[in-house]
């Protein structure tokens, strides 16, 4: 709802309330955070409580998954419509490209963020992120700091570009 509100005067813009991953009907605990949600994940929270000791863990549900490709398919969106692929999923960004391998070199850009750090139980990493999209032909062409702490790690916001056409 929230969602929807906050788009309902963007033109051409339309909500999904959807667990998105490398799975499709797998039932997940989603854990709910006390920062009206911003922080939620399908991970447990590790060293982000260190990075923002503020941000708590309010509550667990069950979601059920499904791919990217899954939920296109099912709402007829047509992908060449878009040229990028933006994904804020708290650490579980690796699991959304994998559910799209197919459809990925749709795409002329992708944009993701990424932690160098565990900051979500066994969530993805920056490296791996970044190996994933280059054996798709893409390539990294900015990166920058969105959160950091000397003693932790750092946040970032990486925006990748196609550069090979063979896939």
């Amino acid at each position: 709802k929230k969602l929807n509100q906050n788009i309902k005067n963007i033109p051409n813009q339309t909500g999904f309330n959807e667990l998105i991953t490398d799975h499709d009907g797998k039932l997940y605990d989603f854990h709910i955070t006390d920062n009206d949600g911003l922080s939620s994940s399908l991970f447990e929270l590790k060293m982000h409580k260190e990075m923002w000791p503020n941000i708590k863990k309010k509550k667990t549900i069950k979601l059920k998954s499904k791919t990217l490709e899954t939920l296109i398919n099912e709402e007829n969106i047509n992908i060449s419509d878009f040229q990028a692929l933006i994904i804020d999923t708290q650490g579980s960004e690796l699991l959304v490209l994998k559910g799209c391998e197919k459809v990925l070199n749709k795409f002329k850009y992708i944009k993701t963020e990424a932690a160098d750090f565990e900051s979500y139980e066994n969530c993805c990493l920056l490296k791996e992120i970044n190996d994933f999209l280059i054996n798709y032909g893409f390539q990294e062409m900015n990166r920058y700091s969105t959160g950091e702490n000397d003693e932790i790690g750092q946040y970032f916001d990486i925006l990748f570009k196609k550069i090979s056409k063979k896939f």
